[in-house]
């Protein structure tokens, strides 16, 4: 059975989705299940049941393997690039090491993004997943983001929208373990402002013909401004229930009279706006912007360093600093 000879492995919130599906490529498989995060521990991925204490690295050890995981992809039909996305890969350390002795020889896609509008994408989509992931305001949730995730390795894997940032620590983890020439780092305003040579450049990587396959190059996935965060009120306990059960009563309704998928999550959005909100509503401050940018720009300039290239395109972290910066 084959394994996957690519896996683009994050960050979260910097592009990910759209690259995945960008990648209508005859001689490229992707597995249709996007962020299964096989690497992870399973007891911290996809519930939104708050979960303290650490995860089990033992745990994972007895459960998965090298067969296991190529029991997914038995889909693949002679395509000669096997990949798949999971967007936590990069940033949980854990799941470095697994990936390379279990996928010796593949190469990886990190797509990384200016990392004070990650942060605030990235918390957009928590607050819209329920209580049992994000309740608190954004400074809030930044001010408790280290005592959660000492705590929780379930915290650290979906709360961690400032440690997230910090792409030079985590790029130095990363490369203990995957040689510098299996890398492929890519940004999401390089996406935006070049799709189809963005597209061009992952395919000459993992080494398809980089002239087909470019139609889908350019559109547009898993936004966080389409994102629906519940309105404050709705979060009262004698509300809860009300806005569940709406919401799946409604859904139902909708699934009954809408059989194409962008019409039926259109009517979706406009059906729940009693108890959600768009959360192109939702601002971060001023304040809070600009001291994220403080904190990050270091971290920039570090990465910068590292993979000796810029990311001028990071405008949050740009200030006059990078002036002085550019000319090493």
């Amino acid at each position: 059975m084959p394994l996957p000879n690519f896996v683009i492995v994050g960050e979260r919130k910097s592009g990910t989705t759209a690259l995945c599906h960008w990648m209508a490529h005859p001689d490229v498989y992707m597995h249709p299940r996007e962020d299964m995060n096989y690497f992870i521990e399973d007891e911290i991925l996809v519930t939104t049941t708050w979960r303290d204490g650490p995860a089990d690295p033992q745990r994972w050890e007895r459960t998965h393997s090298a067969e296991q995981y190529a029991s997914l992809f038995t889909e693949v039909d002679g395509q000669r690039a096997i990949g798949e996305k999971s967007a936590d890969l990069f940033f949980w350390r854990p799941a470095h090491e697994r990936m390379v002795r279990l996928l010796p020889e593949a190469t990886f896609i990190v797509l990384l993004r200016d990392p004070v509008k990650r942060a605030w994408s990235h918390y957009l989509d928590e607050l819209a997943k329920g209580d049992g992931r994000e309740t608190l305001p954004f400074d809030d949730a930044l001010a408790a983001e280290s005592d959660r995730s000492a705590r929780s390795a379930y915290a650290r894997l979906h709360l961690s929208y400032r440690a997230r940032g910090y792409y030079d620590a985590v790029m130095r983890d990363f490369l203990v373990h995957v040689p510098r020439e299996r890398l492929l780092v890519l940004t999401l305003e390089q996406m935006g402002a070049a799709p189809r040579e963005t597209l061009q450049t992952v395919y000459r990587f993992i080494g398809v013909d980089a002239n087909i396959g470019l139609d889908l190059a350019g559109t547009r996935h898993n936004e966080a401004g389409d994102t629906n965060v519940p309105r404050r009120w709705a979060r009262w306990p004698v509300v809860r229930p009300i806005a569940g059960a709406y919401h799946h009563a409604s859904a139902k309704v909708i699934e009954r009279l809408f059989s194409d998928p962008s019409r039926r999550q259109r009517a979706k959005n406009a059906a729940y706006l009693p108890f959600l909100q768009s959360g192109k509503r939702l601002k971060m401050s001023a304040e809070t912007r600009a001291e994220l940018a403080r904190d990050f720009t270091p971290h920039v300039r570090a990465l910068e360093d590292l993979l000796d290239r810029e990311f001028p395109e990071w405008t949050s972290t740009a200030p006059a600093a990078n002036a002085g910066h550019a000319a090493r």
